[in-house]
């Protein structure tokens, strides 16, 4: 863990000049995800990972189609400064620096199905990175043995560790501090993700 504590602190994944953001806004810079550290996770893990980030974005272009006329709300999980990273190589960058089991991945994206639905939220790419972060933090908390202190995840998802507990105790609340799934609820997540692929 040392070395990839290491490697995270000479890792930056935002540019927060405005100008960086515009081109980075619809992924027009493509940074590809460093190979070496991706040994670390299985291809079986990968696929799952692919899967989700399919899912997160259909979800988000589809919203986009849907509510491109409502007033988005700008609340504390939206930004205008996108990171200059697609969803897929963020997942894997939280799943590769965390060392989570894809257990608790797939239970993070559970809790921001729960939170949508809970308070009518509408996922774009202002808020996806910031509710991806934040659910795999309540996650990591419920579901992992080893866990370490906000200041390692702010490091790891690119936030002032101030802003990621705002988020975290933000998040909590609105999913009525419901944290524990059921394992049939589990199960479907598990099994439409690992063949989703």
């Amino acid at each position: 863990m040392e070395e990839s504590i290491a490697s995270l602190n000479s890792t930056n994944i935002t540019d927060n000049s405005p100008k960086a953001n515009d081109i980075c806004y619809k992924e027009k810079i493509k940074k590809e995800t460093n190979k070496e550290n991706m040994n670390y996770i299985s291809e079986e893990d990968l696929k799952i990972i692919s899967s989700i980030a399919i899912n997160l974005e259909e979800i988000i272009n589809d919203n986009y189609i849907n509510y491109r006329n409502m007033f988005v709300q700008k609340d504390n999980f939206f930004t205008n400064f996108l990171p200059c990273i697609s969803i897929e190589d963020y997942l894997k960058r939280l799943f590769y620096y965390t060392k989570i089991n894809i257990s608790t991945l797939i239970l993070a994206i559970v809790y921001i199905d729960n939170f949508c639905e809970l308070n009518g939220y509408i996922l774009t790419l202002n808020n996806i990175y910031r509710m991806i972060m934040t659910s795999c933090l309540l996650s990591i908390k419920f579901n992992e043995d080893i866990i370490f202190g906000n200041s390692f995840y702010a490091k790891v998802g690119n936030f002032s560790v101030e802003l990621l507990n705002t988020l975290e105790y933000e998040f909590y609340v609105k999913l009525n501090f419901q944290l524990l799934v059921n394992d049939d609820y589990y199960q479907k997540y598990f099994n439409y993700l690992s063949r989703n692929y």
